[in-house]
């Protein structure tokens, strides 16, 4: 088993997860970048996508229109990965997202995003949910944007780490005005790793691997990978049956 990451740029966001795969990452190329005679792979249920940083993702793929912050969009990327995730999707293959992968995840399971957040542009504590006591791990943190997996149904997500109060601040929509996340949505926390069950994708917000191997951060990541997509198949590490 193989990762396939539809992205034509090496932005070594595969390292801390290359360990529990078979062989190395293919990239997956937009139709107009693929040589002469070579086809992309085609997704199969124990494939696994890696979706990787870049430009802020389309608003129009989560109906709204663009912050004055919001970055020109690669229309040719966003149209290439949705595609390919669609294909990915009626297989039941599984995702990961780094970054806007994150993002991009959180708006192809049905969720939104924040346009724009302060606070969120340097490295920063992230609490996991569901501890007796207090956790913190220390997440890589460069985004002015947001996940919201708010919007959907609260039983179709599943929060592994959000950032404490207070860390994100000033958030405000396409129209550029402020508004209070924690008042429009109950316990609003800034997630900062979401797993969307039915599609069976792995957001993280931060960076993995900006961190060294045996960074708790990095760790917590792969333990994730393992435990929740390796969960689909046999074998130890996640490798083809």
């Amino acid at each position: 088993m193989v990762i396939l990451s539809p992205d034509k740029f090496d932005r070594n966001t595969e390292k801390p997860f290359q360990c529990l795969f078979e062989k190395p990452p293919v990239y997956v190329l937009p139709p107009n970048l693929l040589p002469a005679n070579q086809v992309n792979p085609i997704p199969h249920c124990n494939s696994v996508l890696l979706f990787e940083g870049g430009n802020d993702v389309n608003p129009m793929l989560y109906r709204q229109t663009a912050h004055k912050s919001t970055q020109k969009p690669d229309i040719d990327r966003d149209r290439h990965e949705s595609q390919y995730w669609r294909m990915a999707q009626s297989v039941n293959a599984a995702s990961i997202g780094v970054c806007r992968g994150a993002q991009f995840l959180c708006v192809m399971s049905g969720g939104e995003l924040i346009q724009h957040v302060e606070g969120h542009h340097k490295d920063h504590a992230m609490e996991l949910p569901g501890a007796t006591k207090p956790i913190l791990l220390y997440a890589t943190s460069t985004h002015h944007q947001m996940m919201n997996p708010y919007v959907l149904e609260d039983n179709s997500w599943v929060s592994y780490g959000y950032a404490p109060a207070n860390v994100g601040y000033g958030y405000k929509d396409c129209n550029n005005n402020k508004f209070k996340v924690w008042q429009k949505w109950k316990n609003w926390h800034d997630q900062e790793i979401v797993w969307f069950k039915k599609t069976k994708s792995l957001s993280i917000q931060g960076h993995p691997e900006y961190l060294k191997p045996n960074e708790p951060f990095v760790v917590y990541c792969k333990h994730l990978t393992y435990s929740l997509i390796g969960r689909q198949v046999s074998g130890q590490g996640i490798q083809t049956p």
